[in-house]
């Protein structure tokens, strides 16, 4: 069967032009037209190599989940924060350092390390805020309403914005709870994949009812901010390439683009991302 590997880069250093300003695509253009022998059939493309950063932002001003609001005494005080590829422990460090640092009057009356901190339940996937009894008086509240992370961390709107304790509350109960659990899962996974597309084929492999040019699905087993270090070993995942087949589709350059499953755009944080294609063939004899 003949075939033809090709490298792909979004490096601009390696040729890469008209990328976009958060990286996810890129376009090249070929030295020779790229076309099929006209007596090709069975062709087909795949994505058989992939190097891609695992830093794409799950909190960012793109999502529309990256603001939080924090209440006490001494007024109320909100933060944006930065994109980026948060853990819940990052995620934490993020927003105490950003109300910490704040310069007076604007910012809390106590440090946030000394009003919650954040931990995680892994046997229901739920995030739990502990206020800590720093014999204070600030009264710190958590104003979900004004705080978008809050999908993100797993609560509503309307979620209790501290918990029901004597220490936070001048009504007295007989209720002692200095924690608060998030009514739904965490959703720190805003992407589960790495979707590669390209103009070089018709139609590509279809996602449910629908085609966007799909050359390849890559499931991310990498680390925060380590390199996904692909290897095809599926031969099943290919996509048809019948458009590339005589000189009259012959094609002079290439778009490609990075998305998650749901077809967002994923922001590459800079860095550059490259793959190795293999577009193969049968030639009628005849």
């Amino acid at each position: 069967m003949p075939s033809e590997a090709f490298i792909f880069s979004s490096s601009e250093s390696n040729g890469a032009m008209n990328r976009s300003a958060d990286g996810s695509s890129f376009e090249i253009q070929f030295i020779r037209p790229l076309f099929l022998p006209p007596n090709a059939y069975n062709s087909k493309l795949e994505v058989i190599q992939a190097n891609i950063w695992n830093k794409s932002p799950n909190i960012s001003e793109a999502l529309g989940n990256n603001t939080f609001t924090l209440k006490d005494d001494g007024g109320t005080f909100s933060i944006i924060l930065d994109d980026g590829l948060y853990d819940l422990e990052s995620l934490y460090d993020s927003i105490a350092l950003k109300l910490d640092n704040h310069p007076p009057p604007n910012r809390p009356k106590h440090p946030v390390g000394d009003y919650f901190t954040f931990s995680g339940n892994n046997s229901l996937g739920k995030v739990i805020i502990t206020f800590l009894d720093k014999d204070l008086t600030a009264n710190p509240e958590i104003l979900w309403s004004q705080s978008t992370v809050r999908t993100v961390l797993g609560f509503e709107a309307d979620s209790p914005t501290r918990p029901t304790t004597t220490l936070y509350s001048s009504i007295q109960t007989d209720e002692h709870n200095s924690s608060l659990l998030a009514p739904n899962p965490a959703k720190f996974n805003s992407y589960n994949s790495f979707v590669i597309h390209s103009d070089l084929v018709s139609e590509g492999i279809q996602l449910n009812n629908s085609f966007d040019n799909i050359i390849s699905q890559i499931q991310i087993t990498s680390n925060v901010g380590e390199i996904e270090n692909y290897r095809a070993n599926d031969k099943n995942m290919f996509s048809i390439a019948n458009n590339l087949i005589g000189p009259s589709n012959a094609k002079y350059r290439a778009k490609f683009w990075l998305t998650s499953e749901q077809n967002v755009p994923l922001d590459t944080k800079g860095e550059d991302y490259d793959f190795v294609i293999l577009i193969s063939w049968l030639e009628n004899q005849n």
